[in-house]
């Protein structure tokens, strides 16, 4: 299974220590030129070293990129190197790009599907302690959201 992520899910990935899940779950995973540079960018920021281990898997898009004028650059790429590519899953958190890529026909899920899919795979035991993690770093997750996604997986709420 073949996807194609943005910046932000890498990001949350990276900050829980995580990133590895990503090729537990899925056969391939490409990141564009224009997110490679943004995380790049952010290193140091969210003391995310590891996004390193990453590196191979940036691919450059070789078509046109008819996403540039209704997205933002990195997420446009993506999407537009998802079609390229025919990849399964787009990896987005962003809504704005999600509903855009969707009514275009991609397949979306993002880094809180990731960490779903992976403790249904048994590669993780419990979601709270890197909820817990996003809430204290910032990530952009609301909190309410996060505990009912605890509730539906029977885990307690964060404080």
């Amino acid at each position: 299974m073949v996807v194609v992520s943005d910046a932000g899910p890498l990001i949350s990935l990276a900050v829980i220590d995580q990133l590895g899940l990503l090729e537990a779950l899925y056969s391939e995973v490409v990141i564009s030129e224009t997110v490679w540079r943004e995380v790049t960018r952010l290193i140091e920021r969210f003391n995310i070293p590891q996004i390193y281990t990453l590196e191979s898997r940036v691919r450059p898009l070789v078509g046109v990129n008819t996403f540039s004028n209704i997205m933002d650059a990195g997420e446009a790429e993506s999407a537009a190197l998802y079609q390229e590519l025919g990849a399964d899953y787009f990896i987005v958190d962003d809504g704005d790009a999600r509903r855009t890529a969707e009514a275009h026909g991609i397949k979306c899920v993002g880094a809180l599907g990731v960490l779903l899919k992976s403790k249904e795979a048994g590669l993780i035991t419990s979601l709270r302690p890197h909820f817990a993690v996003f809430v204290k770093q910032g990530r952009y997750y609301k909190k309410g959201f996060l505990n009912a996604l605890l509730a539906e997986n029977g885990e307690a709420p964060l404080p």
